[in-house]
């Protein structure tokens, strides 16, 4: 039996840009949406969770952006 295990990923909103940040990887870069898209930047995720402009979005709110790959 194989299970396959996601990093948890997390979304939080930065000036109006929503990034998808990877808690197992915070000194990497994150993901903004862009045209629909995910697109890697060399923002870090740490970066983006600790910036004190950043709002994270609760469940509800991201679930349309887990759709997103």
């Amino acid at each position: 039996m194989e299970v396959e295990l996601r990093a948890e990923e997390r979304y939080y909103r930065l000036e109006g840009v929503v990034f998808r940040v990877r808690m197992d990887r915070l000194d990497q870069g994150s993901a903004y949406l862009r045209q629909g898209r995910w697109v890697w930047t060399p923002i870090t995720s740490g970066s983006v969770i600790h910036n004190p402009h950043a709002t994270r979005l609760s469940p509800i709110e991201a679930q349309p952006y887990r759709a997103i790959r």
